[in-house]
């Protein structure tokens, strides 16, 4: 029997479980049951989770503009390097 419970997260924190979700092909409560998993069956040792596994991105600026709509310049199609990295 699965149980429904709410748990509060800093909105950055959502915001990377959800674009590693994404990343993973699977879902927030998927990766949330995974790790609660992981964690009982460690007792919170030392030992790396599956997840650590997976392919983990790190800290890039294209994630600040994922879900920011329209607008910005014309040319960011064919320029993004510029805009998003400040390189040509």
């Amino acid at each position: 029997m699965i149980i429904t419970t709410n748990i509060r997260l800093p909105s950055e924190k959502l915001k990377e479980l959800k674009l590693l979700a994404i990343h993973s092909g699977t879902t927030v409560s998927g990766l949330l049951r995974e790790a609660v998993d992981w964690l009982l069956q460690n007792k919170g040792s030392a030992v790396r989770s599956p997840s650590a596994e997976r392919k983990t991105t790190q800290k890039d600026p294209f994630y600040d503009a994922v879900g920011i709509g329209a607008g910005g310049p014309s040319d960011d199609s064919v320029r993004h390097d510029f805009y998003l990295y400040g390189k040509k």
